[in-house]
């Protein structure tokens, strides 16, 4: 993307994505990214420099160029508070952009939202994909590629996969009666991609209605099990929570309050699940 590969290494790149769509979504989807950080963060405020600080760096990095390049002066140089608080400051503006471009999936464009407003903002986006994914997979079968197993996702794509649907069930079969769960029934489970995305989905029966409990890959930095309500579609609704580097979501057409229950009660099993694998 940075176009600073080594040329052979740049070909066996290109010699990839060409036979790979996984990987050319996501290298589409990562361009699409940087062009809307570069975006963001110029517009927003808190990552400005102020001009009076970017004038004085530029007159101080001058007055240093044209000084007698004397190793004793350099060095005594490079240590003034001035200039030491100047390559501070590019530092932090530096780590700052790659926190932004690592934090989001996507970033909303057009004005100027606060670190929190913008993650909020992008858990919504994802759990709208993850809608997407529930509708047009186990509403309607009507995805671009055909699934595969856990077990294959997990060889490919991450070990969380693994037994995954095992969790559920067994979660499922183990609650008591006056929980969310109560009364659901297990239909069927495997790996889709939606929107270039992958999911773990695991798919059940409650009251009549299909339900979606998927699992993506993500950085968002979130509270761990913290259940928030994120509108999906038109059509279903999601409610969802972030276990590491992972985000769970619950879609359907039941209520906003059924969801958020049915998540709340998943939760403790899948925290497990994922401590399982780091133990």
């Amino acid at each position: 993307m940075g176009d600073e590969l080594l040329v052979e290494t740049n070909h066996e790149v290109l010699a990839h994505l060409e036979s790979c769509p996984d990987c050319r979504a996501k290298i589409a989807e990562r361009r699409e990214l940087a062009g809307h950080l570069k975006r963001s963060m110029r517009s927003f405020d808190e990552a400005q420099i102020s001009t009076a600080f970017a004038a004085k760096l530029r007159r101080e990095l001058k007055e240093e160029a044209l000084e007698p390049s004397l190793w004793q002066r350099t060095i005594g140089t490079m240590f003034r508070p001035a200039v030491v608080a100047s390559f501070a400051a590019i530092t932090l503006l530096v780590v700052a952009s790659a926190v932004w471009f690592g934090a989001f999936g996507r970033l909303p464009l057009g004005g100027n939202l606060s670190v929190a407003e913008a993650i909020r903002v992008s858990f919504t986006e994802l759990a709208a994909i993850a809608a997407g994914d529930h509708e047009n997979c186990a509403v309607k079968f009507n995805l671009k590629e055909i699934p595969i197993t856990l077990d294959e996702a997990a060889a490919k794509f991450g070990v969380y996969n693994k037994d995954l649907d095992k969790t559920i069930i067994s979660a499922i079969s183990t609650k008591n009666a006056n929980d969310a769960l109560s009364g659901s029934e297990f239909v069927e489970s495997h790996s889709c991609i939606y929107e270039g995305r992958r999911f773990a989905h695991i798919v059940v029966r409650k009251n009549g209605e299909m339900v979606s409990m998927l699992v993506t890959d993500t950085d968002l930095p979130l509270t761990d099990g913290e259940i928030i309500a994120a509108t999906g579609t038109n059509a279903s609704r999601a409610a969802g929570f972030v276990v590491g580097h992972h985000a769970v979501f619950v879609v359907s057409k039941l209520t906003e309050a059924e969801n958020i229950a049915l998540a709340g009660s998943l939760a403790p099993s899948i925290r497990l699940h994922f401590e399982k694998l780091r133990a």
